[in-house]
């Protein structure tokens, strides 16, 4: 499961915000920014997708961060944490 730093804008994705108000946005008078008044939400969102288990090191993570390796035409490997991918590369 990626930190919330490692999430960085991405996390806007999981925001419960309307699209309008999340992240920065330029604006008549400058720029206005949610200033991360939802992120810890938005982290908790994150998290509660994390259904994945790395076949490596059972570690959660998310459908979309999850890894597979292609062993033949009809046998798949996974999923694999970024980390653990990262290493077997």
């Amino acid at each position: 499961m990626r930190t919330l730093e490692e999430l960085s804008d991405e996390l806007c994705k999981y925001c419960p915000l309307p699209d309008e108000s999340k992240g920065t946005h330029g604006a008549p008078n400058g720029y206005t920014s949610c200033e991360g008044s939802r992120c810890k939400e938005a982290y908790e969102a994150y998290q509660d997708g994390c259904t994945e288990t790395c076949v490596i090191c059972e570690a959660k993570i998310h459908p979309n961060d999850a890894d597979f390796i292609q062993k033949a035409a009809d046998d798949v490997y996974g999923p694999i944490c970024t980390k653990c991918m990262n290493e077997i590369a």
